[in-house]
């Protein structure tokens, strides 16, 4: 489902797009925003439906009428997909309510120009208000995307401003133009505003949450995050996942006769190096001390055993420490996996832990699997 949802995000127009590219997590958050109330939406629609009735009746318009019919479909469209998206989250649904939303705001401000150019009084206050309050409504609803509220509102007061100031004959419509123009202005700045506010907050719980997942020294996965990954896990039939326990054998001696400085400079390197050695879609996380993890999924036995053996010659490799010092260190690695060892992932860890210890009872510098057997 997160796949899914990443992968429409990313289709997603300009318009949907807060602008100086934040991180794709925090932009979809952003989009997510958007108040998707089927209530609200029902509400507006009503009051949209109140003044076309009211238009119908009172002009005998054709377009009175045909307003009525498009807010009716409008406004079963938008429920419905409202409802739809609240109730399953496709984010596929949210980009149909933003055109929907688009065209039904489009359809709205020239009824809304139609009502105001009709001559009738009660129209024309009643539509100028609804104006007013649109413009106001929408900038809460829509803080999230401030530039997709900008189109929105441009759609439904535009006709309405332009129509306003090139009319001379009527003193009052300037007036009302510039008045509407002023207030979309002002709203505009005050939602640009609550766009920052918001984008700020989401920024920074994004980087706290990114900063619980994450170890200081090496920027590797940590323990949370692991426990996040297993949890996730499913077991899926000819699917293998593996993971491998690592402890570095001497490093003890590297802090020290070289200091505690030194042996964090081995600890970063070897996360480079473990890095390197696995793909971006591999999880690499440092358990703390000198023990680190890499969770594999997708390899054979005879592929995991070459993994292994890699991890242990390349680790073994001497470190520079400063000022012309190397340390020599080895590890020892302990190799689980579903299905050979469990029916879950998760005792994938103890399961690991226990043939790390077999290969440092077999001399170091080795790797072993786990002996154990599905129940």
């Amino acid at each position: 489902m997160e796949n899914r949802r990443s992968d429409s995000y990313a289709e997603f127009t300009w318009f949907l797009q807060s602008g100086g590219s934040p991180e794709p997590q925090v932009q979809q958050e952003l989009i997510g925003s958007i108040n998707h109330s089927v209530s609200l939406a029902a509400l507006t629609s009503v009051f949209i439906l109140a003044l076309g009735l009211v238009a119908a009746l009172t002009l005998s318009e054709w377009w009175g009428f045909a307003w009525v019919l498009s807010e009716l479909c409008f406004m079963s469209l938008r429920v419905s997909l409202q409802y739809r998206f609240k109730r399953y989250g496709d984010p596929g649904v949210l980009l149909r309510i933003c055109r929907v939303s688009s065209l039904w705001s489009m359809t709205t401000g020239l009824a809304l120009l139609m009502c105001i150019m009709s001559g009738d009084v009660m129209l024309m206050i009643l539509a100028s208000n609804l104006i007013f309050a649109m413009i106001g409504g929408m900038s809460s609803v829509l803080m999230g995307v401030p530039r997709l509220y900008q189109l929105l509102i441009l759609a439904v007061a535009g006709p309405t401003i332009i129509f306003g100031l090139t009319q001379e004959s009527e003193e009052w419509m300037p007036v009302l133009s510039v008045a509407i123009a002023l207030y979309l202005m002002a709203m505009i700045l005050i939602a640009r505003k609550q766009h920052r506010l918001l984008r700020g907050k989401i920024e920074a719980e994004y980087h706290n949450r990114q900063l619980l997942n994450i170890d200081p020294l090496t920027n590797l996965a940590n323990r949370r995050r692991l426990r996040s990954v297993l949890a996730g896990l499913q077991t899926v039939t000819g699917r293998r996942t593996t993971v491998f326990y690592l402890d570095l054998d001497g490093f003890k001696s590297v802090n020290d006769t070289q200091g505690h400085d030194a042996g964090d400079t081995v600890l970063k390197e070897v996360a480079r190096r473990l890095l390197r050695l696995n793909r971006d879609c591999d999880l690499v996380c440092r358990l703390g001390g000198d023990e680190f993890l890499v969770l594999v999924e997708g390899l054979s036995l005879n592929q995991a055993e070459a993994k292994a053996q890699t991890m242990v010659a390349a680790l073994r490799e001497p470190y520079e420490t400063g000022e012309g010092e190397q340390a020599v260190i080895g590890v020892s690695i302990g190799v689980a996996s579903v299905p050979d060892n469990s029916r879950t992932a998760e005792p994938l860890i103890t399961l690991a832990d226990e043939a790390l210890y077999a290969a440092k009872n077999s001399g170091k510098n080795t790797y072993r699997f786990s002996q154990a057997c599905p129940d």
